[in-house]
């Protein structure tokens, strides 16, 4: 098994749309800038470091993927070539893949960045070198869900959960479900992530069993349930998040 490559992508159901790339003549680049933030001033060596001890956040990736398109003649590359296109292009907003060494599959939220660069040369008629280029907009993904805690129960006040991120960077985007079993199953709730110091707090107190509510740090919503999270409503107007933080909630790895 070669190293990681990148190897499709796909809608973001993974169901309709996918393309995956040939592996002839294959070449992978990943390129991810980091935003620094420095100030200066005359007569300063070098700058002042804005950002102190924290990470750097990280800028919008460039993946590129080059490979070759062959066909058993001319007709067939003319056929492959108008798949390509006309696959990724329709896509829009979709998933980009990639197999590790242990045939581990990881994904990324991304965008074709152009069309394919396609060159053909009048010798060589049934093969033509293509390359593609996306935007990525988020870190690398394991391939389902990771859930934790889904059965823990809360049964005093305050109680210690232990979770574990199992990745190597923090994780930012996290949904947090506190569902009540009961009609009094929550009352002003606080999740406080005591290796970070990162904190949230809702006003809002279960009414019946079945009660919820649901924190989304993907799509920043805050949304309240009273029938088990078949239907919600935003609650975000009861909400608050610690005073020094950037999101609403992070683990770290």
């Amino acid at each position: 098994m070669p190293i990681r490559y990148l190897e499709k992508f796909t809608n973001i159901a993974g169901t309709s749309i996918s393309y995956t790339f040939p592996l002839k003549a294959y070449e992978w680049e990943s390129v991810e800038p980091l935003r620094t933030a420095f100030l200066e001033s005359v007569g300063m060596d070098f700058a002042y470091d804005a950002l102190r001890g924290a990470m750097s956040p990280r800028g919008v990736a460039a993946e590129t993927v080059r490979f070759m398109i062959v066909g058993a003649d001319a007709a067939a590359v003319d056929t492959a070539l108008d798949d390509i296109r006309g696959k990724l292009l329709s896509i829009g907003r979709g998933k980009l893949y990639t197999v590790t060494a242990a045939g581990v599959r990881r994904w990324c939220y991304a965008r074709l960045a152009g069309l394919p660069d396609i060159r053909v040369s009048v010798p060589a008629m049934r093969h033509a070198p293509a390359e593609v280029r996306f935007q990525r907009y988020s870190p690398w993904f394991a391939e389902s869900i990771t859930t934790v805690g889904a059965t823990t129960l809360i049964d005093t006040s305050p109680k210690t959960i232990s979770v574990t991120n199992a990745g190597n960077i923090p994780a930012k985007l996290v949904a947090i479900r506190f569902r009540a079993d009961g009609a009094g199953g929550f009352t002003n709730p606080v999740l406080t992530n005591v290796t970070n110091g990162y904190t949230f707090s809702s006003t809002r107190d279960a009414i019946s069993a079945n009660s919820e509510l649901k924190v989304d740090t993907e799509d920043l919503s805050v949304r309240w349930s009273n029938d088990n999270g078949v239907t919600y409503a935003d609650d975000f107007v009861l909400f608050t998040i610690g005073a020094l933080q950037a999101s609403f909630f992070r683990l770290e790895p």
